[in-house]
């Protein structure tokens, strides 16, 4: 009834293009076909998914039946089809004369180019607008319709909890009505056979436990950054969690009581170092290429897990990197997606509190003596110490080498790092200083950025007497200089 109210008050003939803004469960698909009637959704709540893409398929020939208007749903159809593709599918719609209703337009907005011609957000209120060269932008409509967010999403989790305090038989006859910064539990064909004041107090005692539940959401909750012991399940936890994901996505049954997982269009990982010698590449290089693979492909619906990013250089170098990735994808503009992050850089655990969706967990461990028993439980909160000199000692490193990591590991901790580590080293050797004395190798030792220079095949080039080559000694040349430029790098 609201979406043929909204389409009688605000739809003209002349709006091809139609932007609809909203987080999944407020109600989009039910506006649409209210204003729409008869629009075949090419995915709804329900499960409905129409392959293939009726917008990809305007130039698949001559049909007897051909659409006036589309939908698209973004956000879905990113993890199938590239934005860029779908951007130009929409241009070309609207250039044939067609209309495009887009889901989650703020998403496609700055590949088009241009705005819609009618703006509606969709959250505990509609917003409708029509766009004019002063705005408003999508994402001012989109700021407006998530401010409610955390609220729908409070209301929701205690709406959880009704249910599981609530007895099964009852459950599966009651209704759901949301209100403002809230919801109703109905019984529209029966009295509950069940004491409303106990089910109340119930869930009032589970959330005044305030229990520790480790989960990732697309608000308040999506990036995990997770420290502990080297060894203490770091690593087998974040990938349990994505097998668990991948599970669920092809409806599989997981390993659990019960489980909600939302829909995930790609699952990323960076786990584990390794090089590529046969193409130069080292382990920091293949680490960081994928690092920028994941950061420029990932959408706000993926799953990312990254294991100790920045390892594989200098402590600040890779603290630097750490952080500024996990600044990167905690701003839901640039990225926003669900993220578990394990570190041994505990300044990261600081960042809780600072960036809006960062969370701090650890593995819980207990310490007896100068011995740790993993516990194998994941906590709420963050370490302060990765307890490696104990794992080098369970791994059977020599007990000098054990009791002189300790001792350094004291006086590191009492002074700044760097200028700490200086001191303790010259204080290894004669105060002399002595000068450095190169040698030819050194001299002639060729640098980093010396491989990938072309001032010597160029050089090749100019020298060469082209009138008296032959074509077949022309081809070799051709093939030698393609090879060394293809292997300095």
């Amino acid at each position: 009834a609201l979406g043929m109210q909204l389409a009688q008050l605000y739809l003209s003939p002349f709006d091809k293009l139609i932007g609809i803004i909203g987080e999944a469960g407020s109600g989009k698909s039910a506006l649409i076909r209210g204003m729409f009637p008869g629009l075949e959704l090419t995915n709804d709540d329900n499960g409905v998914y129409i392959r293939p893409l009726p917008l990809l398929e305007q130039d698949s020939g001559f049909s007897f039946f051909t659409p006036h208007t589309y939908h698209l749903d973004i956000r879905f159809e990113n993890g199938f089809t590239q934005m860029s593709v779908l951007a130009d599918a929409i241009i070309e719609a609207l250039h044939n004369g067609k209309r495009v209703i887009v889901e989650h337009f703020d998403l496609i907005y700055p590949l088009l180019g241009f705005n819609a011609n009618l703006l509606i957000g969709v959250g505990e209120q509609v917003l409708i607008s029509r766009p004019t060269i002063f705005g408003p932008e999508p994402q001012e409509i989109r700021d407006s319709v998530y401010k409610s967010l955390g609220y729908r999403l409070m209301a929701h989790t205690a709406e959880d909890l009704c249910e599981f305090c609530m007895p099964e038989a009852e459950m599966a006859r009651c209704g759901h009505d949301d209100v403002r910064h809230g919801f109703v539990i109905t019984f529209p064909d029966h009295e509950p056979d069940f004491d409303i004041k106990d089910l109340e107090q119930k869930v009032n005692t589970l959330i005044q436990e305030d229990l520790p539940v480790t989960y990732l959401d697309n608000n308040h909750n999506r990036i995990s950054v997770i420290t502990g012991p080297n060894m203490a399940g770091k690593s087998t936890y974040m990938r349990q969690v994505a097998l668990i994901t991948l599970m669920a996505q092809i409806g599989s049954f997981v390993p659990a009581t019960s489980a909600n997982i939302g829909i995930c269009d790609r699952i990323f990982t960076r786990v584990g170092a390794s090089d590529d010698l046969a193409s130069g590449q080292s382990t920091f290089m293949v680490e960081m290429t994928e690092v920028a693979n994941i950061l420029r492909n990932a959408t706000r619906n993926s799953l990312l897990i990254l294991d100790e990013i920045g390892r594989g250089t200098s402590t600040f170098d890779g603290l630097s990197i750490a952080w500024a990735v996990i600044e990167y994808i905690s701003n839901t503009k640039t990225l926003g997606a669900k993220t578990l992050f394990a570190t041994h850089y505990h300044e990261l655990t600081e960042l809780e509190g600072t960036l809006n969706g960062v969370n701090n967990y650890c593995i819980a461990v207990k310490e007896m003596g100068d011995d740790i028993v993993f516990l194998r439980k994941i906590i709420k909160g963050g370490a302060d110490r990765s307890y490696g000199i104990q794992v080098a000692k369970l791994a059977g490193v020599p007990d000098s080498v054990i009791q002189r990591a300790k001792e350094l590991a004291q006086e590191l901790s009492e002074a700044d790092i760097t200028v700490r580590s200086r001191e303790i080293a010259q204080a290894g050797v004669p105060s002399k200083k002595k000068v450095p004395k190169l040698d030819e190798v050194d001299l002639k030792q060729m640098t980093l950025f010396d491989t990938v220079k072309e001032d010597d095949i160029l050089k090749e080039l100019q020298e060469m007497e082209l009138s008296s080559m032959t074509p077949i000694d022309a081809l070799n040349t051709l093939y030698r200089l393609q090879t060394r430029l293809k292997n300095r790098w």
